[in-house]
């Protein structure tokens, strides 16, 4: 009787955990046998495999992106608005418990700030070979990646043979960090890379989302001179609005041919919802703490602020929400022109 040979892995470094909807996660993680690398999916019940053989890696290309600094920057600017809140509960209100809380949670945010920071950059990795492209989820930050491809290099090389400078890519324009099939040389490897396969976006969404936020900046100035409950129920639910807007622009203009400048404009967008939602919030259940007698108000919606602080606020968010108003039709027009004069030409 013959014995069957078993492998024996290894677990190389990165994971990927991510979260579907409001229960379901699932992990990735890559193992390293003697002659392969197996990728498992898992989930709260269920495992699946990968098995990718060093024999036929062709490549493995890392891409950086910008993910970790947009994260960076959304904690910096809400860690920033729990910290004024704070303060400004502490120093003006007298209410050191309030003042202490949102300090807490200010240094919460800074530290996910700091280990976000020190985890590095962040990137994407493909693995190729001569049928097929994988993502490997698990490799999501630059130094990571590095490490494994610096220990799958020869691995690969080993399974493969040596590789020459020319297989390696060399003067390539495409950083490739491996490329170990002798058989793959520069001009395939870079047919093998999937194609960007871009849509065209109307932005019809975006309009709809620019113009909302216009609506909630000026309502925002107006806050100034005048409140009352039909017109804060009516802010409420266009602020509402415009959330659902940005999330679902965000994802519409994914792998579109909208402008890298009108994307980066949504994503601001929606960091200055959650931030002036966030600090609205936050001054406003201080400011009731400050003010018992307007606990007596049937809705909330009734409560009037005032003070110099919440009509600073009012200014600032209104002329944020109005720029990024106005920045965002000028763009997605420039676009839907230029757009359908290059159709006119075509055609």
């Amino acid at each position: 009787m013959t014995s069957k040979k078993t492998s024996t892995y290894r677990r190389l470094p990165g994971r990927a955990r991510k979260r579907f909807g409001l229960l379901e996660f699932y992990w990735n993680r890559l193992w390293l046998a003697d002659d392969h690398i197996l990728q498992v999916h898992m989930t709260a019940y269920s495992e699946s495999y990968k098995r990718f053989y060093l024999k036929d890696i062709q490549a493995i290309a890392i891409s950086r992106t910008t993910s970790g600094r947009t994260a960076n920057v959304i904690l910096a600017c809400v860690a920033a608005g729990f910290g004024l809140a704070g303060l400004m509960a502490a120093v003006w209100w007298k209410s050191t418990p309030a003042g202490v809380l949102l300090g807490v949670w200010a240094g919460i945010l800074l530290l996910a700030l700091l280990l976000n920071s020190l985890f590095g950059p962040t990137c994407v990795c493909r693995l190729h070979t001569a049928v097929h492209v994988e993502h490997l989820t698990s490799l999501g930050r630059l130094r990571t990646a590095r490490k494994v491809v610096g220990m799958l290099k020869p691995l690969i090389e080993a399974a493969q043979g040596k590789l020459t400078p020319e297989d390696l890519g060399a003067g390539s324009e495409d950083w490739v960090d491996v490329q170990a099939s002798v058989h793959a040389l520069p001009d395939q490897f870079v047919s093998s890379e999937p194609k960007q396969e871009w849509r065209h976006e109307h932005g019809r969404l975006h309009l709809a989302l620019f113009v909302s936020l216009f609506i909630l900046g000026l309502s925002a100035l107006s806050d100034v001179y005048y409140q009352n409950a039909l017109k804060n129920m009516a802010d409420m639910a266009c602020f509402v609005a415009s959330m659902v807007l940005a999330v679902i622009a965000l994802r519409k203009q994914n792998r579109s041919d909208l402008p890298l400048a009108l994307r980066r404009i949504t994503w601001a967008v929606l960091a200055v919802l959650i931030g002036g939602y966030l600090f609205g919030s936050i001054y406003g259940a201080v400011y009731v703490m400050s003010h018992p007698e307007l606990v007596s108000q049937s809705i909330p919606q009734e409560i009037r602020l005032r003070g110099s602080v919440f009509e600073s606020y009012c200014i600032v968010i209104g002329v944020l929400h109005s720029a990024l108003a106005i920045s965002g039709i000028a763009l997605l027009n420039k676009f839907r022109t230029k757009y359908a004069a290059s159709q006119t030409s075509s055609s």
